[in-house]
């Protein structure tokens, strides 16, 4: 299983946004380059920016559904998708501001891939 979640680094005290599977433990996202980050919740937000900006856009939708953002009335005719997550966009919101705006914080997470 890997576990996600933001570590504080033992010897700098930075925070970086990790994976952690079978003892071994590796910074994800940008948190590996940036040398890391004063809180565990930037080292969130540092992630969650990561996967938006790492989306894919422009898979169809079958069927069709109301756009994600809230107060938007619009049908959403295609996705975008976060690490294989689907999130329906109107044309309007069919973008990385339109995501950010339904993609939620980043936590704690344990996933089997």
């Amino acid at each position: 299983m890997n576990h996600y979640e933001p570590r504080q680094h033992s010897d700098s005290k930075k925070w970086h946004y990790t994976c952690r599977r079978d003892g071994d433990v590796w910074a994800v996202g940008r948190c590996g380059e940036d040398g890391g980050h004063d809180t565990a919740t930037e080292a969130c937000s540092c992630y969650r920016s990561h996967l938006i900006d790492t989306a894919r856009f422009g898979a169809k939708a079958e069927p069709p559904g109301p756009c994600r953002v809230p107060g938007c009335k619009r049908a959403a005719k295609e996705l975008a998708e976060v690490q294989g997550f689907p999130y329906l966009l109107c044309e309007k919101h069919h973008s990385k501001e339109g995501l950010e705006k339904v993609f939620p914080a980043v936590g704690s997470a344990v996933s089997s891939y």
